[in-house]
């Protein structure tokens, strides 16, 4: 009874190894490269690379997010629902402040990798 799985393993992993094989000698011979994903030569200019990439997705969110806040503070105001106009105003003020913040990232970041390719 034993047997019969024994010699059925013991065929599986033959097989299996034979199958594997021409794998390990073909790579044994064969020299991986792998290209490099990021184009960016030096630590500046994938920085540099990053925070542009950042403000091409980020200012057109943020010009959506200006207009969706500024369309609620019509409707709000023109409905007179102070509520909504007080929430469209802080939303208006959160997206200002955000789209702030990552431009000035950006424009800090150009300013620390012109100082240190000068030095």
């Amino acid at each position: 009874m034993w047997i019969k799985p024994l010699f059925l393993t013991l065929f599986l992993v033959i097989i299996t190894a034979m199958l594997i094989a021409p794998d390990f000698s073909w790579a044994a011979t064969k020299v991986f490269e792998f290209d490099n994903p990021i184009k960016a030569k030096s630590f500046e200019e994938l920085v540099s690379r990053l925070a542009d990439a950042l403000l091409r997705v980020v200012l057109p969110l943020a010009a959506a997010a200006i207009i969706f806040a500024g369309f609620k503070l019509i409707i709000s105001a023109s409905s007179g629902d102070s509520g909504g106009v007080t929430k469209a105003k802080q939303m208006l003020g959160w997206v200002i402040l955000g789209t702030a913040i990552v431009v000035g990232a950006s424009v800090l970041t150009k300013i620390v990798i012109n100082i240190v390719e000068t030095l």
